[in-house]
């Protein structure tokens, strides 16, 4: 189930990352470069050699590139050691600035010229730093034990967001949303869960990340400010579009949620009708129809139908001996005088 994500508290953000010098290319020169092309989410100028992800501001004056290859000595890009890539930034097709990074990767860009970009960094292991750029290239940089997912910015530049993948080994960065203001530049607060919103913004003193229609509020401080309209709103947003994992997710949540001895009939009866939408659906995997009727199989038990629970056990093994159930069947069939 995607509960409520809880605050971690930010006592103190870390200082900007150190970077190769910054090169600023063209800003008193008025002529458009003739040579540049933003499709399919990719950007092109020729005469520079420059060809990475793309991404335009909502108002259309500005464009973003990141190139995470070796331009200078022309080595390819992804996983390496040396050799920077760089970030363009464009206004009106006139060129801005152009900066180093190690391997850039998701630049985007606000109504303002701000840039927000996620550097993988070079070398192994879970890190990467995310940088805020202004329109005139004063940088800010939060470093993160964990790898990079998305980033993004609100339209008027004012509120950056950045999430983070897995790493079980240092909790704090596992598989966070980390909410900053630009300027100042600074971390706001984080929130469990990489959210990856659609939409930021700062709206009567309160951030808004918005995500397939739902809204979550927070305070500067990071509290969310309507968990219940929240979990509500997720949880019909899983009913009607979910996936098997997530509608199992869901469905587990809502069991394990309350006391076995004391789920009312029309809980129980909900649990049921979403492990039925998903036996229903097609391409299910062997392992999620056994986790299915694992729960179906726990539910019964709760409610005391234990020859239920019995067949429910016996279907999740037939497809997957793995699902976890084995010694609970063998508990019940014990207690039946069963074989």
């Amino acid at each position: 189930m995607r509960g409520l994500r809880t605050t971690k508290g930010v006592k103190k953000t870390l200082p900007p990352e150190p970077l190769v010098e910054v090169k600023l290319v063209g800003l008193s020169d008025p002529t458009p470069l003739p040579d540049i092309e933003l499709s399919r989410d990719f950007l092109t100028i020729r005469s520079l050699d420059f060809f990475g992800q793309g991404a335009r501001s909502p108002n259309d004056r500005y464009m973003v590139g990141s190139q995470d290859s070796d331009y200078r000595g022309g080595a390819s890009g992804g996983h390496r050691s040396k050799g920077y890539g760089r970030v363009v930034l464009l206004e009106d097709y006139r060129m801005v600035w152009q900066k180093d990074f190690e391997r850039p990767n998701d630049a985007v860009v606000a109504d303002n010229g701000t840039v927000a970009v996620n550097d993988w960094l070079f070398g192994d292991g879970l890190k990467g730093t995310f940088y805020i750029i202004n329109r005139y290239g004063t940088q800010f940089g939060h470093h993160t034990r964990a790898n990079l997912n998305k980033c993004g910015l609100s339209p008027d530049g004012a509120l950056a967001w950045c999430t983070t993948l897995s790493n079980p080994a240092y909790e704090p960065d596992d598989c966070m949303t980390f909410v900053l203001s630009t300027s100042p530049a600074k971390l706001l607060f984080k929130v469990e869960g990489n959210l990856n919103p659609d939409e930021i913004s700062l709206i009567d003193n309160e951030i808004h990340l918005h995500k397939k229609g739902i809204t979550e509020r927070y305070n500067f401080a990071g509290v969310l400010l309507n968990p219940k309209e929240v979990e509500e709103a997720w949880q019909q947003n899983t009913l009607e579009h979910g996936s098997p994992f997530e509608l199992l997710d869901l469905a587990y949540g809502l069991f394990y949620g309350k006391e076995k001895e004391k789920i009312a009939e029309g809980e129980a009866q909900e649990i049921k009708d979403i492990v039925d939408k998903i036996l229903k659906m097609a391409g299910v995997h062997e392992y999620e129809q056994a986790r299915a009727y694992r729960l179906l199989g726990e539910l019964a038990e709760a409610q005391g139908n234990l020859q239920g629970a019995i067949d429910h056990y016996r279907t999740a093994l037939s497809y997957n001996p793995k699902v976890g159930v084995l010694r609970a069947l063998s508990r019940l069939e014990k207690r039946l005088g069963k074989k």
